[in-house]
């Protein structure tokens, strides 16, 4: 699942991983499984670490300026 999603940030760029979020948070609230449930929380979990770094690196940038 890690590569698929950094194949998927490298294509679509960085705006990918929020919307990701945000669209995969929308499934858990449906009616599914356990196991796609923990999936899911999985694939969140790794989106956040790159929205995080992405947030980070602004961050660093305005501080340079």
């Amino acid at each position: 699942m890690y590569v698929k999603i950094l194949r998927k940030l490298a294509s679509e760029g960085d705006g990918f991983a929020q919307k990701e979020t945000e669209r995969t948070k929308k499934m858990l609230e449906g009616k599914i499984t356990d196991a796609k449930k923990t999936e899911l929380k999985e694939k969140i979990n790794i989106l956040r670490s790159f929205i995080k770094a992405d947030a980070s690196a602004d961050g660093d940038k305005k501080e340079e300026l």
